[in-house]
């Protein structure tokens, strides 16, 4: 008996040991970057109450999910708009892209309202689920300065106002005021109330001393610089425009500096639908041509079709599927007309019918998800929409489809398994601009940066910064995906 009581003290005590050695619950605890730990209770950030989505806050919100991303405003004191966005859902959902994108999209739109310069406004990730690795990816010390400026930046807010003391907000007040006048972290007095900590800050710099005011306007130069060499290197790339629609486009030979990606490991299938009669695009077949220069000046070898009926597009995606396993990297851009009809994305051919019942979407429209799933074959697939343009097109397709459930305007969201990235020229249930130039402005703006040697992730947030900027905030390019490589980059220039 005296055994079993001394056994149990032990455990006892050693669950005590447990409970007062671990500062919160296990889901609390943040682990940043530079190997400090700490609790979500505080930091004003992870209580704070934010209604309708997260009455409780977000520390109560990611409770018990298996994926939960959080994105803030990388650079408050430059781009003073108050927004961040979350976003979970099961292990095979890329959260924190979604995060980004919906954090990217507001700010741009933000900046575009108050006449600032879009392009000092980006967001990153700020925490990101993990149960025993690092969740928040950045220094401590930095999380506390970039969430302090949120705070200080929503703190006057209705919602949010009426949760601080009037101590807190004076304190927050006066870190804003320093933090943009450029002082260093360790001079930025922090008082207790918002972040209760009592450890020592890092001794990092981080606060840069620039202002909006010295950031330069947006140069549209490079955008006018690309139209100048489409129109240089027709010469590279023999007669586009030919009788028949599908064009084998060779890698061009003399391609200097190969790029991460050989001329072997990508093939890509270039679609631009202009000539539907009485819906005619103007740019749909401008903007393939262009891209699959540019694709073919990479190196890389390129199938084109134009103005493609079912047919052809059948022909061409059935080649496309018998080679591009031989390949790494499968790319497919697509220009023209598009639709969703129950929750499924559909290309549409150039002699599809748009009489009312004329035409029925599920036989006579080709399924995007089809053509990721059975036409491309690589391992790693990059799939580029501009297809969601509002026209009597889809209008018509609204009327012709109802007893199948109607179609909707812009595209369906997408789930993409392991390994591909889909790119819509705007968000999902939205609609994208033809043009009024050479091409449209998702392919204007691919165009301008597919030559920065850069990550697809970074490449396609660029674009979508021009793309907001050019339209006014009207269109927001958007993406899905999970690739499994560490860093994909296109150019070779």
């Amino acid at each position: 008996m005296r055994f079993r009581l001394c056994t149990c003290f032990v455990i006892l005590f050693a669950f005590a040991n447990i409970s007062f050695a671990s500062k919160c619950s296990s889901f609390q605890e943040l682990r940043f970057a530079d190997g400090s730990t700490g609790c979500m209770s505080d930091y004003k950030f992870f209580t704070i109450k934010r209604p309708p989505f997260a009455p409780d806050g977000l520390a109560e919100l990611i409770y018990g999910k298996q994926s939960f991303s959080i994105a803030v405003n990388k650079n408050p004191n430059t781009c003073p708009i108050p927004w961040s966005a979350y976003y979970w859902g099961g292990r095979m959902r890329n959260t924190s892209n979604l995060a980004l994108q919906e954090c990217e999209s507001k700010i741009i739109e933000g900046a575009l309202k108050r006449n600032l310069n879009p392009k000092t406004c980006e967001c990153e990730i700020i925490y990101e689920a993990s149960p025993s690795q690092v969740n928040v990816p950045v220094p401590r010390g930095e999380f506390e300065v970039k969430t302090r400026a949120w705070v200080a930046l929503t703190q006057n807010e209705a919602r949010f106002k009426s949760q601080y003391s009037d101590e807190e907000l004076e304190a927050n007040k006066k870190f804003y005021a320093q933090y943009v006048g450029g002082a260093t972290l360790q001079n930025i007095e922090t008082s207790k109330p918002p972040l209760a900590l009592d450890k020592p800050k890092p001794q990092v710099n981080l606060l840069p001393s620039s202002s909006i005011q010295t950031q330069p306007p947006i140069d549209e130069k490079n955008i006018q610089a690309s139209k100048d060499k489409d129109t240089k290197i027709n010469s590279t790339v023999e007669a586009l425009q030919i009788p028949s629609p599908i064009k084998t486009i060779p890698p061009v030979a003399n391609a200097e500096n190969p790029s991460r990606q050989t001329t072997k490991s990508v093939r890509a299938l270039i679609i631009g639908n202009s000539n539907y009669g009485v819906s005619t695009l103007i740019n749909p077949t401008n903007d393939a041509q262009a891209i699959a220069r540019r694709l073919a000046e990479f190196g890389f070898k390129v199938d084109l079709v134009l103005d493609g009926n079912r047919k052809s597009l059948i022909s061409a995606l059935t080649k496309y599927q018998t080679e591009s396993s031989k390949y790494d990297i499968n790319i497919l851009y697509y220009a023209g007309h598009g639709i969703q009809l129950n929750g499924i994305n559909y290309i549409i051919p150039v002699d599809m019918s748009l009489a009312p019942n004329g035409a029925n979407v599920e036989f006579d429209a080709i399924p995007v998800n089809s053509i990721v799933e059975k036409y491309m074959q690589a391992n790693t697939k990059l799939v580029f929409l501009d297809a969601c343009r509002d026209n009597p097109l889809s209008r018509s397709l609204q009327v012709a489809s109802r007893s199948s459930g109607g179609a909707s305007r812009g595209l369906a969201p997408m789930e993409v398994g392991g390994g591909t990235l889909i790119s819509y020229s705007t968000k999902d249930g939205s609609v994208a601009l033809d043009g009024d130039g050479k091409n449209s402005p998702y392919t204007e703006a691919m165009l301008a940066h597919m030559n920065e040697r850069i990550d697809i992730s970074l490449l396609l947030r660029k674009v979508r910064k021009t793309v907001m900027a050019k339209t006014n905030g009207k269109q927001v390019p958007w993406d899905y995906g999970s690739l499994m490589t560490d860093e994909l980059v296109l150019s070779n220039k």
